[in-house]
């Protein structure tokens, strides 16, 4: 019996005619969802006229969060929830007056942001990478107790080299150290990095989104903080990652001007719970650390002068 002809044309016209019916139910997703009407706008035209090209990208790029993001970080919270409330209550002694607060309409601020105006603090802008790293490797080099490290890019380089050396070196005088670093931004960091810290004793992870059937092409949630927390009592936060680029040593890029900020005060206790979003996908151990460090040490002697204090409203920024 001879085989019925069929041409290519028959096959693919059933394949394209699906393609674009998804294509359209994501235009759909994506004109409700994505945040600006400029990206809405791009996403719809290209789903619909290209859904061959697009739908890929879309699903790779175009998803807003993590499936299951928001209950893995609930869930860690609910875990966690006395350490997160006892950084909170030690802040309370060194919160701002409510009535300054009001006065200038910053309350809503305040609660929509979960945190803690303070007073006592103090603030120093430091404006280049050797101003900036100069000031970290102090801080580290005076650890006593804890260290906790977030970057977005780790390299391995000089600096990045100089940065691993003197954490190793404060794990092995008994300072405990959480470092936490991003899977996409230090794509270029050698195993052999990381694996030198942890068997030093330093709890090092990867912030990991990639984890999971549904999240394996999630690659565009990416942890862009550069914060460094030493002893509750110090802290730095800014723009510049832990890369030689940085200090303007790469001469594709030459001269690098970007902005850090270390921070030294109540404003500290903060940190740890800033910085418990991130640990938690990188490793849940480290989150618990990093929160039950907060309200532990370091600044903590400040706050029965600051109990006796009759005003509790902030003054101009102090330098240090």
């Amino acid at each position: 019996m001879d085989l019925p002809d069929i041409s290519l044309t028959a096959v693919l016209a059933p394949l394209y005619a699906v393609i674009e019916v998804v294509g359209i139910a994501s235009a759909v997703h994506a004109a409700m969802r994505v945040r600006t009407a400029q990206g809405s706008f791009a996403w719809c035209l290209a789903l619909i006229a290209f859904p061959a090209i697009s739908l890929p990208l879309w699903w790779v790029f175009g998803r807003r969060k993590i499936h299951g993001y928001l209950q893995t970080i609930r869930d860690a919270q609910d875990q966690n929830q006395g350490l997160i409330n006892e950084v909170y209550s030690a802040l309370e002694v060194m919160r701002v007056d409510h009535g300054w607060l009001a006065e200038r309409d910053l309350v809503p601020l305040e609660r929509l942001s979960d945190r803690r105006f303070t007073v006592g603090n103090c603030v120093k802008l430091l404006v280049n990478g050797e101003e900036t790293f100069g000031a970290i490797f102090e801080a580290i080099d005076a650890a006593e107790h804890y260290i906790l490290v977030e970057y977005y890019i780790v390299a391995d380089d000089q600096i990045g080299g100089e940065f691993q050396r003197k954490l190793i070196e404060k794990v092995r005088a008994g300072v405990r150290v959480h470092f936490l670093y991003d899977e996409i931004g230090s794509y270029e960091l050698p195993k052999r990095y990381v694996s030198e810290l942890r068997e030093a004793g330093c709890d090092a992870s990867a912030f990991k989104t990639t984890i999971g059937k549904t999240n394996r092409f999630q690659i565009n949630f990416r942890n862009h903080r550069k914060i460094v927390v030493v002893d509750g009592h110090t802290a730095f936060v800014g723009g510049l990652n832990v890369a030689d680029d940085y200090l303007g040593r790469n001469p594709e890029y030459g001269h690098w001007r970007d902005t850090h900020l270390r921070l030294h005060g109540p404003v500290r206790p903060g940190g740890p719970a800033l910085l418990f979003g991130g640990l938690v996908l990188g490793d849940p151990h480290l989150a618990a650390a990093a929160v039950e460090a907060g309200p532990a040490r370091g600044w903590q002697h400040r706050r029965a002068r600051a109990a006796d204090r009759a005003d509790r409203r902030p003054g101009s920024l102090r330098d240090f």
